[in-house]
């Protein structure tokens, strides 16, 4: 059993439930009995009806800690996020239900003046103090950690209705309970939506598979492939093949196969399936290539732009609550400034945060969706590169030199027959009897002549790739490969450099020559060569100590059987040999660019735009709610805001990065 720490008010096990993704009667206790020994987890129980974990997450743990722990022991679980679920999901719903009925009770009994006087100051304080609760206790704790924000300002207007009804005896408590509402509604909807588009991806690059194997843009696929450990890009039909698919937020897989509909984000468990993507639909989701497994650290400065929009609303708010109280006397003018202001902070301040970053990422060639999207963002300080076929998008035979009593077409012919997409050949096993092999392989495999071992060597140190055919364990000869670097993972790389990142490195098991002329073709100015696999996780080790953010892309991404090709991936596969390795990120090569194309620089300027026009907006409405402006006045100030919207706009795009 995991630690018992001392369970004071304030330092309680929280209860949750996370969905069983892969779920048997045997791997449920296993799964159980695991849990009950990690500290993360004080109490474990496996409903098996429902395909459900309850767990006691233990004080100073989060829930991605629980899912983590389980992930590392070949369990994938994932919180569910259903509002029955939770313990605050059931209490949002109820106090939902409480607040309709008190706000139409409210407002019903004061258009007819039938709930009048103390009665009514009753139903406010029921809607204020019990309705408002946890925005009420948000806003306190806000205050107190001295985040000045859409917290507070909700809070305000909550409270605003009291003083002024019971001072003007005109009963406005019903307008608490719409701000309540609104409040309560986005809450619960978040719940409803989130678990869809965290399976679908955030922050992605615009490429996926197709039916023969080639990375394409997702706009010109026709046929997408999904392998097992894979998720299915976006919503489409599935059109061949057959597997086992767990939609995104469940724990029960179903059976695809041909005419099946698959929905995006959902994660292919076995099997392998091609799906025709759906005609119709958001672009955004469409661009959508490859799963982001919600990166668990998110950059604190990322997160403050969608409330440096809250806080300019709060501070406007003062701003015309303190003018209209201390030069006009006028208490119904400042509760309607807050009433309004406070709807107006919850429904645009995340839209126009979001606008703003998807624009910036657009500029970087990234697909952008935007459901919460600004907490999963994620930057790196350093990029390996693991292996060559991280690199290299294409290998081209270009000579090769048959071993004694054997010719070139022999040679060709194990070349042709393989048929695997990894440009090293890493992979190449009794292919139709024919394998191509390293030279440590081939060494394995039987005696190498000295005479193919000095022409291998010349291949390499002409900067090309030096591969050993064999048919079964007859020794064919040598084929030398060109490998090509596209022209994206150059500019990829180029990005990196003017992002700050300059730990970009390759790491390969070949020799130098080829190493480096492959990084030279990308732009990578760091190469670590012959390098066995324990070799270069060690150094991503170091390399990601003292708290530094490593995307690993490459090889890597093969340790990891439930997430292929998944951007964000701790690296934890113990049977394989990974322990420990708690640092590293595993990335796909393709979304490696995607991952970390936008910088905070991009949505600084995108955000410094959005908020200066928003604070034009907000006084304008602001000043019209009060009578305090004409409408010229209130016209030019919206003028005023969508040039300045449409100039920052287009100084993003005709600017460079600095």
């Amino acid at each position: 059993m995991g630690y018992m720490a001392n369970t004071t008010p304030l330092s309680r096990p929280r209860w949750r439930i996370f969905n069983i993704l892969a779920f048997g009667e045997r791997r449920a206790k296993a799964l159980e009995e695991y849990l009950d020994e990690r500290d993360e987890v004080g109490d474990a129980r496996v409903n098996e009806q429902d395909h459900k974990l309850i767990a006691s997450v233990m004080p100073g743990s989060d829930e991605w800690e629980v899912e983590d722990a389980a992930l590392s022991a070949g369990f994938p679980i994932a919180e569910s996020k259903a509002p029955l679920d939770s313990g605050e999901g059931r209490l949002e719903i109820i106090l939902l239900a409480l607040t309709v009925i008190a706000t139409a009770l409210s407002f019903l009994g004061t258009y007819y003046n039938v709930i009048t006087g103390d009665y009514a100051l009753l139903v406010g304080a029921f809607i204020v103090f019990i309705c408002g609760y946890p925005i009420l206790r948000n806003a306190i704790t806000a205050v107190f950690a001295g985040r000045f924000g859409l917290e507070l300002l909700l809070g305000m207007a909550i409270l605003a209705p009291l003083p002024y009804s019971y001072q003007a005896a005109q009963p406005l408590y019903y307008a608490s309970g719409i701000v309540v509402l609104i409040s309560q509604a986005a809450n619960i909807l978040n719940r409803f939506i989130e678990p869809r588009f965290r399976g679908l991806g955030f922050f992605l690059p615009s490429t996926a598979m197709n039916d023969k194997g080639e990375w394409v843009e997702t706009v010109e696929a026709t046929l997408l492939k999904v392998k097992p450990g894979f998720h299915v890009p976006l919503d489409g039909t599935v059109t061949e093949g057959e597997g086992l698919a767990v939609p995104a937020g469940s724990c029960i897989g179903s059976r695809v196969r041909e005419g099946s509909q698959v929905t995006g984000g959902s994660l292919m468990m076995e099997g392998g399936i091609l799906v025709k993507p759906k005609e119709k639909g958001e672009p955004r989701l469409r661009r959508a290539a490859a799963a982001l497994v919600a990166a668990r650290k998110p950059i604190e400065v990322l997160l403050s732009y969608p409330k440096s929009i809250e806080r300019a609303l709060l501070l406007v708010t003062i701003m015309g609550i303190s003018f209209v109280v201390v030069f006009m006397f006028n208490y119904a003018a400042a509760v309607a400034i807050l009433i309004a202001s406070a709807p107006a902070a919850a429904l645009l301040a995340r839209p126009l945060s979001l606008i703003s970053c998807y624009l910036a990422a657009s500029r970087q060639g990234a697909g952008f969706t935007s459901h919460g999207s600004i907490e999963r963002m994620s930057t790196a300080d350093a990029v390996a590169f693991d292996g060559l076929g991280s690199v290299a998008d294409k290998a081209s035979l270009v000579d090769s030199a048959p071993a004694a009593g054997h010719s070139a077409d022999e040679v060709k012919a194990a070349v042709d027959a393989y048929v695997g997409d990894d440009p090293t050949f890493m992979d190449a096993r009794d292919t139709d009897g024919y394998s191509l092999l390293a030279l440590s392989d081939a060494s394995r495999a039987g005696q190498v002549p000295e005479d193919l071992l000095a022409k291998a060597r010349a291949f390499e140190s002409q900067g090309k790739l030096a591969r050993y055919a064999f048919k079964g364990s007859t020794l064919l000869g040598v084929a030398a490969f060109h490998l090509s670097v596209e022209d994206d993972m150059k500019a990829s790389v180029e990005r990196m450099n003017k992002l700050g990142i300059n730990n970009v490195m390759l790491l390969s098991a070949e020799p130098p020559a080829i190493s480096e002329a492959v990084a030279k073709k990308a732009g990578i100015p760091i190469v670590k060569s012959r390098m066995e696999d324990d070799e270069r996780l060690e150094f991503i080790r170091k390399v990601g100590a003292d708290g530094k953010n490593v995307v690993a892309a490459g090889r890597g991404c093969e340790i990891s059987r439930f997430a292929a090709n998944a951007a964000a991936v701790t690296i934890k596969e113990q049977a394989l040999g990974f322990e420990g390795l708690e640092d590293a990120i595993c990335a796909s090569p393709s979304d490696v660019a995607g991952l970390i194309s936008l910088s905070k620089n991009e949505v600084k300027r995108a955000s410094e735009g959005m908020s200066f026009g928003f604070y034009f907006n907000t006084f304008a409405v602001i000043a019209a709610s009060t009578t305090l402006a004409d409408v010229e006045l209130v016209l030019l100030m919206v003028a005023a805001s969508l040039v300045a919207i449409a100039t920052n706009c287009a100084r993003m795009y005709f600017t460079r990065l600095k």
